[in-house]
């Protein structure tokens, strides 16, 4: 075994130059001088004091520059890190806020019986507003217009009429405002809990907010729901069966006209036609709405393309004085 290299002695030439210092040779020539010894040792310590003030100035040099450091890290804003939690929580959310726009109309065949047509979906985000995205809507009132029907709201198997704002041209999504219940169906829903032994109240819309965020980030976990083709799926008291699917967020668009901030999941291996749908993070946080689908050339599933919050006057406050110029 090598033993460790040992520091090498002094050259011959800083030997020579440390013995024949004048203090040093003062102090030898001293050493030999009797009573002269005490001014010797008084040197010393004289010198040793100033090795030791020399040291704790550097000792606090380096104990200022750590105050600083720290003083600048607790001045920087801090992102709090993101709760990680199971997705019950993001998927409760979706039970308790996701409607469906739905189209009703009288087949041509059937005049005397009316169909309900499900074909999009919005998120109640409190005080009887749905937020959906301008695609659903559009895409729902062009089939109404197909259908020669109207578009209602369905949750909890009643229908609501409602009364949409406009578009939103930064985020390209729109508020529709709940007006009214229709009783008919709202009864109806009564006596099926009923029939079913369960005098359940049917709950009203959520009047409470969601949280959210207008920052979702690269990477970041996302979940939403997409229709279920199970025979013998365990519905909740939505009209469409529905599970549960996952993926991340693959990258950003770039902003257009009618999009500030759009993003776009990675490949799932499902469908998702939910157009509409709200998609929330990990922790039951609103992310966006799901505007399209697609799918790139060496995709193994679709993609979902999602509308942020960003730039909608309800999520998004400026933080401009009154009176200022952009």
């Amino acid at each position: 075994m090598s033993e460790p290299d040992k520091p090498k002695d002094l050259p011959i030439k800083d030997q020579l130059g440390t013995v024949f210092h004048p203090k040093n040779v003062l102090k030898t020539l001293a050493s030999q001088v009797p009573f002269a010894s005490a001014g010797v040792e008084m040197l010393n310590q004289l010198e040793g004091r100033r090795v030791e003030k020399r040291v704790t100035a550097l000792e606090q040099a380096d104990v200022q520059v750590m105050a600083e450091l720290r003083r600048l890290e607790g001045a920087a804003l801090k992102t709090p890190p993101p709760a990680f939690v199971e997705w019950p929580t993001a998927v409760t959310e979706f039970l308790l806020r996701n409607v469906e726009f739905a189209i009703v109309y009288l087949p041509p065949d059937e005049p005397g019986n009316e169909c309900v047509l499900p074909v999009a979906n919005g998120c109640l985000v409190g005080d009887d507003y749905v937020l959906t995205s301008s695609e659903a809507l559009e895409f729902a009132m062009q089939a109404a217009t197909i259908k020669r029907g109207r578009v209602v709201i369905l949750f909890n198997l009643c229908w609501y009429e409602f009364q949409a704002e406009p578009v939103d041209r930064a985020s390209g999504l729109v508020l529709c405002k709940l007006t009214k219940r229709d009783e008919e169906t709202y009864q109806e829903a009564r006596r099926i809990f009923k029939q079913e032994g369960v005098d359940l109240w049917v709950e009203p819309p959520t009047k409470a907010a969601p949280k959210w965020t207008i920052t979702p980030w690269l990477g970041q976990e996302c979940g939403f729901f997409v229709p279920s083709d199970s025979e013998n799926n365990a519905r909740q008291m939505e009209w469409t069966p529905v599970e549960f699917g996952a993926s991340v967020i693959s990258h950003f668009r770039m902003p257009k006209d009618n999009a500030l901030k759009v993003f776009v999941t990675a490949p799932y291996a499902g469908r998702i036609p939910q157009m509409g749908s709200a998609v929330f993070g990990r922790d039951g946080t609103l992310l966006g709405i799901i505007a399209e689908v697609e799918m790139y050339k060496y995709d193994a599933g679709r993609r979902a393309v999602v509308k942020t919050l960003l730039g909608f006057p309800r999520f998004t406050k400026p933080k401009l004085k009154p009176g200022a110029v952009v």
